[in-house]
């Protein structure tokens, strides 16, 4: 997980209004769009459908309380990443891990693990 992450892990050391208050940014338009065009080279190429309608779910009234719930109960999933991993060495199921090669939130690294830990797993880098 990248810097980005670094105001909501703020929040998870520190649930405080003002960290909260500091992840609304996230729920802005001009966010949408930067992670639906980031590291792409021709943005114009990115249909505004799926950006246009996360933006109208976002503009809700009260679902910016909600994303911000989730924002913090994140840090449960991230808790549990070692338990996660602990399965797929145990059981060794069929995976398929797909990373966005300009991801800003995801490293790319993180897929390069997948296949290392998991024989029966699959990497791609897109």
């Amino acid at each position: 997980m990248s810097s980005g992450w670094d105001p909501i892990r703020a929040y998870w050391r520190e649930p405080s209004q003002s960290n909260r208050d500091a992840l609304r940014a996230f729920l802005k338009p001009e966010t949408t769009l930067f992670q639906y065009t980031h590291g792409v080279a021709d943005a114009s190429q990115v249909s505004p459908d799926g950006r246009s309608l996360a933006d109208f779910y976002l503009s809700r009234p009260g679902v910016d309380e909600i994303q911000l719930d989730l924002f913090k109960d994140y840090a449960s999933n991230v808790s549990l990443y070692p338990q996660f991993q602990q399965y797929f060495r145990k059981y060794q199921p069929p995976l398929l891990a797909v990373w966005g090669k300009n991801d800003p939130f995801f490293l790319p690294a993180g897929a390069g693990s997948v296949q290392a830990r998991y024989p029966k797993g699959c990497s791609a880098i897109l």
